[in-house]
């Protein structure tokens, strides 16, 4: 799926969801795995803000797959923090 987007080609709702699932969760893995060896703050602070903010996402990214699933659309706003 993910070659569609480097070829410009349209994505459905569901595949996007679950490219955007799958990218969020990428950044989950490295920023646990920079917090077990990085020693520079920023890096540390950074990684902990992708933490919260993208698991909130991917649960949030989860519900809207589901609702997609079950034809039950809503509209709502994410929250950014």
């Amino acid at each position: 799926m993910s070659c569609k987007i480097l070829n410009n080609t349209s994505i459905n709702d569901n595949e996007f969801l679950k490219l955007m699932i799958v990218h969020h969760q990428a950044a989950l893995g490295m920023s646990y795995s920079v917090l077990k060896t990085s020693r520079n703050d920023i890096i540390l602070d950074f990684a902990r803000k992708i933490i919260i903010n993208q698991s909130y996402e991917v649960d949030y990214m989860k519900s809207l797959l589901s609702n997609i699933k079950n034809n039950s659309y809503y509209r709502s706003e994410i929250i950014i923090k």
